[in-house]
């Protein structure tokens, strides 16, 4: 490109010399010369001007092929000719005037036809857009002023910049140039210890911030809320474990004496080193949160372990629960011992750590987790945290015993009334930390220990739940197609129904509802109410309404998804009989046969039972599947005789190709401990349902004249794919020529490269140069899929030639104005001072100025880069390849920006990368009822002189999916969505996603987005600190466009 604007600026030239120095001094023109001296004259001034205009173009080739004669100036001699430096000027300032009107006129066009398109309702997005941003634009100059620390950078003459990849250290930190210090981040300071002075934290409200980094700690999942905080589960980045992190509510730092008491109660707390407290790691102040960092949260929730126990139908015996809770009683003794009482303990905050190895259950150890340890130092306050923990200790055995809450005090139902049967003994150590007057309490609770201890040794092995039924004990029979009769106890007041592991009858199958009904025990006997089940509820042939209790009598059969079920009484001969069959265990598979697509799961319930008369373990094989496909609920399932258990077996097909498309027999194979091999198998039917992926590359995209790009397809479904590839232009003006292949069958998981011919119809001779989009359509098992591509047309004969005859002709007739003043001696004086006249007004003819290069040479002086071309400019086109770069925008230190500068050999443009990894952003797409095409931009371009985002680049994207025949015509733009319903606008969405998070950018105030189409409806949504934008639209068809580029504003790193 340089190269042709010399060479036009030359031809330019050559018309103002021609008009100035082929005319005499008298007005004679040259040839009137040539006719008095003849022929010889005019051949060597014709020779003369040919070797002239040859060197010419040859200090310039050399110039530009050489960098050492570049170093020389040749082409700077040229211009120390007076005429043809001044006419070089003017030619400049004359095609500079041309290219400006041409860009204003270009720029005036496209804005009057954006306008007319979108009219008011670009209008009324951009208020809104501007009024949303009111408030964040706030909360971030708050957000500045409270107690940011700035840094001031270093500087440096000299810059070396170098791909992100070559630099030292981490492979996500910015580019930098090595000779220059960079600003650090900013970071709030963290206190040494907590000062005494009110300090009032901001954004404690705040709730839902998992997935932010607190200092070195990164936020996983919420787990619990107390009057001391909020608690998450986190990571250490530094040390690479899990903790719990609990951010304090800002209550507790209201006045110096509240801090004080907290900073000498942590520090206390953290001196405690017993296995079932939760240690504290650190106490730390960060971005504008106080918290506390312990041991991370270990097994699972006491009320949950104890619940699965009994659904399991495993036995606890009340020596086992009395040591259970023995081990938190004895945890609460030794920080009593230590002056530290809990005073705010509930259920939720014990955790149970079971041995992997434990056959009983209270083998394990018991964790209490979340901060909240009081330092209690008068003895009122001690005797009265004591007491607070000995209640909640007898109300936790008092849950654990009868399976209810304790009541308020003073209104407590005797556990034996819940639970007939059970040891006085166990009775009254409940009854005695539950008593109303604290005297009546037990003294301590070392004392509390020591009593669970003493009774524990005396129960021996009597059972609380679990174990053998005894004749004459009310039951419900549980009846299904394929499995063994179960029989449950109706040991409680209250049950629970349905699918989900926490309710106290678990019926996993298909029309059972999470919590499916509820089965209270009334003064008249047993109702049953459905909960508001989506596949109902039948006692006999009635259909329940929901959340109305019905009266439930033996005679009548309760009808719950494929489960019956019965009120009855365990007879004799249920007692006694045995099931005399070949394998000791039963097994029953639900549902038989399913049905899953690649990426998602499905079920299958096993129901197993065991028949002999030895307690069995039990464990799982399946085949016909690969391993990886298959999780099972457990490893092991013990089974006592007559037992029955159940396994969730979840088959999870990747969504890759090796999930190939069909159907798998599944065999699962059972192996009996007791039987000391496999005791049975059932088998099952596996249909994986078919998906379509590919993956498309072309190389190259950009062609000159005619050429052979190669597009590779990967077909990374599941089936195998018929390929059928065609070309077009919008011009109709280039051939595209596919290699031929007797088979264009693509197998899953295989790839394939085919050749494409593109060449021009018809090449000019004489013009401009053009650039013809092309694009590319890959029809592969009725879908469509797009790739785009350049090709550059060059006339046969280049400007450069039409200049180089205009410089020729003018360079002649310099010549013969020379050698003809110099012949015609005879009017020396005449000519002198026509020649003197001609300088004169050459001299006084207006010089405009030129405009300044849009790189601005000030600020590339300045050492910092702000484009991908002044890299290249800086560090030569061999050491500037394609790569990471860190630019600054405007030239300002405190305000870099990494980029992708693609095609350095040439155009060297910028382009920012995004995220699409853990977000899943950065998409468009065109929707119909049955199809979709869904474009994945994985970089974009980024002027950064106008820090505007070009939505029509698309050379960083991926297109999956496909359009139906008739819209071959739709592009998927970046920030861009299309919904077409042929029913109603609301029946297909057509989405769009910008996520600029990890980039140092969010969206400006001014961007908007222009919604269009017959039955239009649809939202442009910014996030709070505009980093991301969600736009769905939809209509008969409905459109959603960014109104102009889409402009960005700097915030820096986040």
């Amino acid at each position: 490109m340089a190269t042709r604007r010399r060479l036009i600026l030359l031809g330019l030239l050559s018309l103002a010399v021609f008009n100035t120095g082929c005319t005499t001094s008298s007005g004679t023109t040259i040839v009137r010369n040539v006719r008095e001296n003849g022929v010889y004259y005019a051949l060597g001034a014709f020779v003369l001007a040919i070797l002239g205009f040859l060197l010419v173009v040859g200090l310039m080739a050399l110039e530009r092929k050489y960098q050492v004669l570049a170093s020389l100036g040749l082409r700077s001699l040229l211009l120390q000719i007076p005429v043809l430096g001044k006419q070089l000027g003017a030619g400049q300032q004359l095609h500079s005037a041309f290219q400006q009107g041409k860009s204003l006129k270009r720029q005036f066009n496209q804005d009057l036809q954006r306008n007319r398109s979108a009219g008011n309702k670009a209008t009324q997005a951009l208020g809104s857009v501007r009024g949303k941003a009111g408030g964040l634009l706030e909360d971030v100059a708050e957000a500045v002023t409270d107690g940011i620390e700035q840094s001031e950078a270093g500087t440096s003459d000299t810059t070396h910049v170098a791909p992100v990849a070559e630099q030292p250290g981490n492979a996500n930190t910015t580019a930098s140039t090595p000779q220059r210090r960079q600003p650090p981040i900013n970071r709030l300071p963290v206190p040494a210890e907590f000062v005494t002075a009110p300090y009032l934290l901001k954004q404690q409200h705040e709730v839902n911030i998992v997935g932010r980094r607190l200092g070195r700690y990164q936020l996983e999942a919420s787990h619990a809320q107390s009057d001391l905080g909020r608690s998450y589960h986190a990571f250490d980045l530094k040390l690479g474990r899990p903790v719990l992190l609990t951010i304090l509510n800002p209550d507790w730092t209201q006045n110096p004496q509240q801090q004080t008491a907290l900073l000498a109660q942590i520090r206390h707390c953290a001196q405690s080193d017993h296995p079932s407290l939760n240690a504290i790691y650190d106490f730390e102040l960060a971005d504008g949160y106080l918290f506390i960092v312990g041991e991370a949260v270990a097994g699972q929730p006491l009320l949950d372990y104890w619940q699965s126990w009994e659904q399991a139908g495993k036995p606890i015996g009340y020596a086992e629960l009395l040591r259970l809770v023995g081990q938190i009683v004895a945890a609460l003794a030794y920080g009593e011992s230590m002056g530290l009482h809990h005073g705010r303990l509930t259920a939720e905050q014990l955790y149970w750590e079971a041995d992997p190895a434990a056959t009983g259950f209270a083998d394990g150890r018991s964790h209490i987790h979340n901060f909240g340890y009081r330092l209690c130092e008068d003895e009122a306050t001690r005797r009265a945290c004591q007491q607070a923990d000995i209640l909640a200790c007898g109300q936790l055995l008092y849950q654990l015993v009868t399976g209810q809450p304790a009541a308020n005090e003073g209104s407590i139902v005797a556990p034996a009334e819940l639970k007939p049967g059970m040891p006085v003994d166990v009775e009254e150590i409940i009854l005695d930390a539950l008593a109303p007057d604290p005297a009546d309490r037990p003294a301590s609770m070392a004392a509390l220990a020591a009593l669970l201890r003493e009774v524990a040794d005396t129960l021996g092995d009597r059972l609380m739940s679990g174990g053998e039924l005894l004749e004459g004990e009310p039951v419900i029979r549980v009846r299904a197609t394929g499995e063994a009769d179960r029989l449950i106890r109706l040991n409680r007041d209250t049950f629970y129904i349905g699918q989900e592991r926490r309710n106290d009858l678990l019926l996993p199958g298909h029309g059972v509802a999470p919590v499916h009904a509820r089965l209270d025990r009334g003064p008249a006997g047993w109702e049953i109410s459905d909960l508001g089940s989506k596949g109902g509820t039948r006692l006999s042939d009635a259909r329940l309404l929901p959340n109305l209790p019905e009266p439930w009598l033996p005679s009548q059969t309760l009808f719950i998804g494929p489960y019956q079920l019965n009120l009855t009484t365990a007879t004799p001969q249920e007692l006694a009989a045995e099931i005399v069959v070949e394998a000791p265990i039963g097994v029953a598979l639900l549902p038989q046969a399913a049905r899953v697509l690649p990426g998602e799961r499905v079920d299958f319930q096993l129901s197993l039972v065991n028949q002999g008369n030895q307690v069995d373990h039990v464990s799982l094989a399946v085949a016909g599947v690969p391993d990886h496909w298959v999780t099972v609920s457990e490893t092991q399932l013990e089974l006592m005789p007559g037992a029955r258990g159940y396994l969730l077996v979840t088959v999870a097909p990747p969504r890759l190709s090796e999930a190939t498309a069909g159907e798998y027999a599944l065999a699962l194979n059972l192996q009996s401990a007791a039987a000391r091999g496999q005791c049975a198998s059932v088998t099952g039917l596996l249909t994986v349902g078919e998906f379509d992926q590919l993956l498309l590359d072309l190389h190259p995209e950009h062609l000159i004249n005619d050429g052979v790009s190669r597009l590779q397809v990967i077909n990374q479904g599941n089936r195998p794919v018929t390929l059928e590839l065609i070309g077009r232009d919008s011009e109709e003006a280039l051939m595209f020529t596919v290699d031929e292949r007797e088979d264009w069958r693509l197998p899953a998981g295989e790839s394939t490269t085919i050749a494409v011919n593109i060449r021009a119809q018809q090449r000019p001779f004489f013009g401009s140069q053009q650039r013809i989009p092309f694009e590319l359509l890959l029809d592969a098992n009725e879908g469509r899929h797009f790739q785009n591509g350049q090709l550059l047309l060059t006339p046969r004969l280049p400007s450069w030639v039409l200049a180089a005859a205009g410089m020729s002709v003018a360079f002649i007739c310099l010549v013969f104005g020379f050698i003809g003043n110099i012949l015609l001696s005879n009017r020396p004086v005449v000519l002198a001072a026509e020649i003197q006249a001609t300088a004169t007004a050459l001299q006084q003819l207006p010089v405009e100025t030129a405009t300044a290069d849009p790189l601005g040479s000030a600020a590339f002086n300045s050492g910092l880069p702000q484009s991908c071309r002044q890299i290249r400019q800086q560090n030569g086109s061999a050491n500037a390849p394609d790569g990471e770069y860190t630019l600054y925008v405007a030239g300002d230190v405190d305000r870099p920006v990494a980029v992708y500068c693609h095609d350095m050999a040439r155009s060297a443009r910028e382009y920012i990368t995004l995220d699409t990894a853990t977000s899943g952003g950065n998409f468009s797409t065109i929707s119909y009822p049955d199809q979709q095409l869904r474009t994945t931009y994985l970089k974009v371009r980024l002027d950064l002189q106008t820090l505007r985002i070009d939505p029509t680049d698309r050379t960083f994207a991926l297109v999956e999916g496909s359009l139906p025949s008739f819209e071959e015509e739709i592009i998927n733009d970046f920030g861009s969505a299309i919904g077409c319903s042929e029913i109603a606008p609301s029946g297909v969405f057509g989405e769009a996603n910008i996520n600029l998070v990890g980039t140092p950018f969010v969206l400006a105030e001014t961007a908007a987005f222009t919604f269009a189409g017959p039955e239009v409806d649809g939202a442009a949504t910014l996030s709070e600190d505009r980093a991301t934008a969600t736009i769905t639209v939809t209509g008969n068809c409905g459109w959603a466009v960014p109104h102009d580029q889409i402009p960005l504003a700097y915030v820096g790193a986040r």
